[in-house]
């Protein structure tokens, strides 16, 4: 995807993008399950480093689980039918698909109710005025953690006048007004709960209409996580400066004093200017509480005060009119949480028995990713021949903290290495049965070559 590549060339690369995601999962379960025969199931991979929950569509045929070992928690409704589990870090769990259905299990929920939506972490309460969110309160007499409205940036401020004779008061404002006309619950729980709203944007000062929109609120059973859908459909599109003229998610908090971090190749980094870019996360830290604002690719922000900020969404000349975005409670490690939501867990319906559960790779430190597994280098398969073979963990350090890290193997290594990109060694690294030790600088990418005998 060079800027010289022709048409045909990234069409060649889409195709063969596609082969491969088809036929992976199913060299995957064969790799993973037994011989034919057995119990058929669902097999579940987990890609990232570190343990998650996730929500995974169920077969419509298939009787539901009971809520016991890796399953948490099942949901039947409109949109079909869904499984709550816990996976390993870089690893599998494998379901088997019951011979009959199982009550759900009576434990905390997820639920939604009128404008509320509430799980074991937090409530939300969503704004009867505007739609958007007002208030995310966790149950230890927090905070508000923040609030949301979708808003026109006018590129000239605009005096508004309210409220008729002596009552008359007047402000000044860069922004439009979100009103809320309709609101439904979509789900109620127990594995998810969503509410639905719908509005308008308008102009505070000529009450003209600018856009509409439908915006969708959700939370999960188990995580502490909630995640907004929405789409706009602009009557007035912006003109001119991008950075002056546009449709923005508008977040507040409470305090001017909270510290913003902001992503940057997957690091977290001070923002220290009004403008800035941040297509992963954005971290307010105030006190005890943190709070991320999960970005989901939307690049370009903008302080507007010292408890305000806009994520912008649409400009003059975009075509794009659907986005989302999360906002994570009191997560310590933000790429992780961006990672979790951005990054699907595998799928894979199987017709033979497979372990329950199993894991290939651990990294002690939460601070530090695993970024890909890749192969060895030609040469070095070359040099080795066929008596050995192993693979490549790439590290990544996200924290800006240097860390002695443990990784640790599905089985015991022979020998290991760390090389630069170039394949060259930079140091051996001691091996102790099934782990490896090595130091991970500040925000390093290093490359572990780990050997293992056929």
């Amino acid at each position: 995807a060079t800027p010289e590549a022709t048409a045909e060339t990234l069409a060649a690369a889409e195709r063969a993008l596609n082969e491969l995601s088809a036929q992976t999962p199913a060299r995957l379960s064969d790799v993973l399950t037994g011989s034919p025969g057995g119990t058929a199931g669902l097999l579940v991979v987990n890609t990232l480093s570190f343990p998650r929950k996730v929500a995974v569509p169920w077969p419509a045929d298939v009787p539901l689980p009971a809520w016991e070992n890796a399953v948490q928690a099942t949901q039947v409704d409109d949109t079909g039918r869904t499984v709550r589990m816990s996976l390993p870090g870089c690893g599998f769990v494998w379901i088997p698909y019951p011979a009959e259905e199982a009550p759900p299990a009576s434990e905390k929920l997820a639920t939604a109710e009128d404008l509320l939506l509430r799980n074991e972490f937090f409530e939300v309460s969503l704004s009867d005025v505007t739609g958007g969110i007002g208030q995310i309160r966790t149950y230890q007499r927090s905070p508000n953690r923040i609030s949301q409205q979708l808003s026109f940036r006018f590129p000239q401020e605009r005096t508004v006048t309210i409220g008729a004779g002596d009552e008359q008061e007047q402000y000044r404002t860069y922004y439009s007004e979100m009103v809320l006309k309709s609101s439904r619950i979509l789900r109620s729980g127990p594995v998810v709960g969503e509410i639905e709203t719908e509005g308008v944007i308008v102009d505070p000062q000529a009450r003209e209409y600018l856009a509409g929109y439908r915006q969708i609120t959700r939370i999960w059973r188990g995580r502490p996580l909630l995640e907004v859908e929405f789409e706009l459909d602009p009557d007035r599109l912006p003109e001119g400066n991008p950075w002056t003229s546009y449709y923005a998610v508008r977040f507040a908090w409470k305090h001017e004093t909270t510290a913003i971090s902001r992503s940057q190749h997957h690091g977290a980094h001070v923002v220290t200017g009004e403008r800035f870019e941040a297509p992963e996360f954005i971290e307010l830290a105030d006190d005890d509480f943190r709070t991320t604002i999960l970005t989901c690719g939307l690049p370009f922000h903008r302080k507007t005060g010292p408890r305000m900020l806009d994520t912008i969404v649409l400009t003059a000349g975009e075509s794009r009119r659907r986005f989302r975005f999360a906002v994570s409670i009191d997560e310590q490690y933000p790429l992780s949480s961006a990672l979790d939501l951005d990054t699907a867990p595998i799928c894979v319906p199987t017709t033979t028995s497979a372990p329950a559960g199993g894991w290939f790779f651990h990294v002690s430190s939460r601070n530090v990713q695993i970024a890909r597994i890749l192969p060895l280098m030609p040469k070095d398969k070359e040099e080795n021949g066929a008596g050995s073979g192993g693979c490549v963990v790439r590290l990544m350090e996200t924290e800006g903290r240097r860390k002695n890290v443990t990784l640790r193997c599905f089985r015991a290594p022979t020998s290991a290495r760390q090389h630069d990109f170039l394949g060259e060694t930079l140091q051996t690294l001691e091996v102790d049965g099934d782990q490896v030790s090595l130091e991970v600088g500040r925000f390093e990418i290093c490359d572990v070559e780990l050997r293992f005998d056929r």
